[in-house]
């Protein structure tokens, strides 16, 4: 049995032909071939790590196939290509083909389980096999990057054939009138809401062709888009958008689903806080008028006619931070000012921007500031 081989040619591709796979992996082309597999990791791992991270991935995950491969497996060798790990498994043996496929799937299935544990993350499968000899390499690694692809439908934790992947032909009529009717509805209703998801299992389920299946979906985006324009909201739905990257991130039609609930709870947090924003700011002006008073949530609440729980959810979705948390910073401010421009006392001030607690008012100016007022007041005052 041939030892694994860790090799990587860049100039070999997905385009190369097979006997420059085979050379560049320094296999023998008599060998035969059971399948090829590709491992990939999931573009929401490359979103949030360094240029570093990935090269340490890399050799974290090359040495767990290594660790589950070898003289003791049918492997024939392993390689990174791009940001994908091949392997290559040789049929030596001539086993039957499901034979040869289980050996391989629990070859595979300890490498999973080892990553899973080892580095907190799943991978996807692709592969693609049935016999043949060494040559047709470059075709099976073709395949096992479509079965890959393949994870829109069965997900991201998954081991996908290419034998497996298997699409509808025709979009059925009845998918059609479900996203008819749901584009004549207002898209931030609960109906809405409950009619897209059932909308998105269909898509799950049906397994369209992958460009009919992106057709629908840019169909379905393009209502929310359009909604937040129309509602004057683009920036605070969707941001800077990038159209080329709008699903970076999303690779499985629930991930779709997920992303369309995110902007259209968006669309709605964004709605409400526009309709009640006279209030939001009526608000403020109570806060900054009575800081020296008792500011309770009761008693904004009760000034702008909300009740309590509204109201805290409304302020938080309109200023990104509590309301405790927002008097306590504007109270701290007002303070700095008091310290450089009046000769008051520090109890003074406390009690001025409505601390009745000196101590309690030093230690939250020195969490918010790094200094006690006494040293705040110094350090201005000399500099």
């Amino acid at each position: 049995m041939k030892k694994i081989l860790f090799a990587h040619d860049e100039s070999v591709d997905d385009k190369a032909d097979s006997a420059e796979w085979a050379e560049a992996l320094n296999i023998k082309t008599d060998n035969l071939l059971a399948a090829v597999g590709v491992i990939d990791y999931h573009d929401k791992f490359l979103l949030h790590n360094t240029e570093e991270d990935i090269l340490q991935l890399n050799e974290e995950i090359m040495s767990i196939i290594s660790e589950n491969t070898g003289d003791r497996t049918n492997t024939l060798a392993a390689c990174i290509d791009e940001d994908k790990y091949v392997l290559i498994f040789s049929d030596v043996s001539r086993e039957e083909n499901s034979a040869a496929k289980r050996k391989i799937e629990k070859i595979l299935s300890s490498i999973k389980k080892e990553i899973e544990e080892k580095l907190q993350m799943t991978v996807t499968f692709g592969l693609s096999g049935g016999g043949g000899n060494i040559t047709n390499v470059a075709a099976y690694y073709e395949n096992a990057l479509s079965a890959l692809r393949y994870k829109l439908y069965m997900g991201t934790n998954s081991l996908i054939w290419y034998e497996q992947c298997t699409f509808s032909e025709e979009i059925p009529s009845e998918l059609k009138d479900a996203i008819n009717e749901w584009s004549r509805k207002p898209i931030r209703s609960e109906e809405a809401m409950r009619q897209l998801e059932d909308i998105f299992q269909m898509l799950g389920t049906l397994r369209l062709r992958y460009s009919q299946y992106n057709l629908l979906l840019l169909r379905l985006v393009g209502n929310v888009i359009r909604d937040a324009e129309d509602s004057a909201m683009m920036s605070k739905v969707f941001g800077d958008i990038d159209t080329s990257t709008v699903f970076c991130g999303c690779e499985t039609w629930r991930d779709h689903f997920q992303w369309m609930q995110k902007h259209i709870s968006r669309l709605k947090e964004g709605g409400r806080e526009e309709k009640h924003r006279s209030e939001i700011e009526a608000a403020l002006r109570y806060i900054e008028d009575n800081l020296g008073e008792p500011l309770t949530l009761s008693r904004i609440a009760d000034h702008v006619n909300f009740s309590k729980n509204y109201f805290s959810q409304l302020f938080k979705q309109s200023m990104g931070e509590n309301l405790v948390d927002y008097i306590a910073r504007i109270r701290i401010n007002r303070a700095k000012e008091l310290l450089l421009s009046s000769d008051y006392k520090v109890y003074e001030i406390a009690a001025e921007v409505g601390f009745e607690s000196q101590h309690y008012f030093n230690r939250l100016f020195k969490t918010l500031v790094g200094v006690t007022p006494t040293e705040y007041r110094n350090i201005k005052c000399f500099s």
